[in-house]
């Protein structure tokens, strides 16, 4: 295990070395942390004058955390909330930042969906201005859907999740995890008919993954751990199941923890249909952010409503096919007289999907001959078995601060980097949103979790 107050210490302004018994109070670094944001010619300097200015321009902390707000489009008592911190504290941050800590600061620049690293040495503080400005025209989008568009605090939920990306993404760099989603080409083939386009990148995928027709265990499992794509699971309006953010060249999937990604089985279908987005929509199409509704999920793979478009089409359609290869539902659905609510739910209960997909899908899989079911014929419920593989929240977590936003993998690669020496007990406190003292008090927890 590393030294918890690591090798640097880091000012608003000035970064050095830290020393034994030293009163500085500034952020604590190691010696990666401190290459990776400022790189090694910041080490020679401070081995000649013993410290190391990082300031680009007056003023440059207050410009990048106000600039941001703003792109975002929203108020400064927005953002108060969503940090859980006085509007006073935001005023200070854009007017006067020496009125604050550099941990205060580097708090706003998280949840702003900035590199906290980068303040006062970059005037953007890394901000991907294109995910930015996507986010505060989304609620206003023609093309997103009414029901889909989004609110100030789901802005900065968005944000937030950008920053979780970020870092999870690089702290798997660091600890060298599988990464089998850089493998992918995006492929602008959406051509009519949009459905078949989905199913073929469906097989596509589970070829490449040699998983044959069986069902898929736990889609948690495959897309954090094998695909190495991060999940952040948030608390959205209970319209929105999900959303696929694309920030600095990394993609994650954001997933709503209310509405019916409450049922497992609709979870899946969740994130079945953002990993579609994630590995195949060229950036182009992606357009930095997609958010997606319950109800457009809930659609037929074949629906050609206008107001669905085709890259929302072609996600549904790997969704249900990724879940469900159509061969093996004809296997246990034999033919076109077999399709009953007692066939859709044996459908569902075999490959874990949502009802309305798995009604639509049984159907398509025989051509549309047959009548659909009534919902209300189907009664298949998930086993406790198919919960468990797809909880996403820990059901005991050590640090009762860490917000849901924080939990999960994130939180067991931010305390596997810390374990490393990669990070300081600093850093890691500030990822799960505690203080330094809680998070190594919990830390013989956080390690049995690993």
């Amino acid at each position: 295990m590393n030294d918890p107050r690591g090798a640097f210490v880091r000012g608003k302004y000035q970064l050095a070395r830290w020393e034994p018994g030293s009163p500085a109070t500034g952020r604590c670094l190691t010696e990666r942390e401190v290459v990776e944001a400022f790189g090694t010619k910041v080490l020679a300097e401070i081995e000649k004058f013993l410290s190391a200015v990082l300031l680009k321009s007056r003023g440059a902390i207050e410009q990048a955390l106000k600039m941001q707000r703003e792109r975002l489009g929203v108020e400064r008592g927005q953002l108060a909330s969503a940090a859980d911190v006085s509007v006073e504290a935001i005023e200070h941050a854009e007017s006067d930042a020496d009125r604050l800590t550099i941990h205060q600061l580097e708090h706003l620049a998280f949840v702003l969906g900035l590199d906290p690293a980068k303040l006062s040495v970059d005037e953007m503080a890394g901000a991907d201005t294109d995910l930015g400005v996507r986010l505060r025209v989304l609620k206003r989008d023609e093309l997103a859907p009414q029901d889909a568009r989004v609110s100030p605090r789901t802005v900065l939920r968005f944000s937030e999740a950008a920053s979780i990306i970020l870092v999870q993404s690089r702290l798997q760099d660091w600890l060298e995890k599988p990464k089998e989603a850089a493998g992918f080409e995006p492929s602008d083939d959406y051509r009519h008919p949009t459905w078949r386009r989905g199913y073929d990148l469906a097989a596509h995928l589970r070829e490449r993954l040699e998983i044959g027709l069986e069902p898929i265990h736990s889609m948690r499992e495959l897309v954090e751990h094998r695909l190495g794509i991060p999940i952040v699971q948030v608390e959205l309006p209970n319209n929105i199941a999900g959303a696929t953010i694309s920030t600095s060249g990394h993609r994650g999937i954001v997933l709503n923890t209310k509405g019916a990604n409450t049922n497992v089985w609709i979870r899946r279908t969740t994130l079945a249909h953002e990993l579609a987005h994630i590995l195949f929509d060229p950036e182009q199409r992606l357009s930095n952010v997609r958010v997606d509704s319950y109800e457009q999920m809930e659609r037929n793979t074949k629906d050609v409503t206008p107001s669905l478009d085709e890259v929302e089409r072609r996600a549904n359609a790997f969704a249900v096919e990724f879940l469900a290869p159509h061969e093996a539902v004809r296997q246990l659905v034999p033919d076109v007289t077999h399709v009953s609510g007692e066939a859709v739910g044996k459908v569902q209960s075999r490959f874990g999907i949502g009802r309305a997909a798995a009604r639509f899908h049984v159907g398509n899989v025989w051509y549309q001959q047959a009548d659909l079911p009534p919902e209300s014929s189907i009664h298949a419920t998930p086993t406790h078995e198919q919960q468990a593989a797809e909880d996403f929240t820990q059901s005991f977590f050590p640090i009762d601060v860490t917000t849901d936003r924080r939990r999960g993998r994130f939180a067991l690669l931010t305390t596997e980097a810390f374990d490393e020496g990669m990070i300081t007990a600093d850093t890691a406190a500030q990822y799960l949103g505690c203080t330094e003292e809680k998070f190594l008090d919990s830390l013989p927890h956080l390690l049995q979790l690993l």
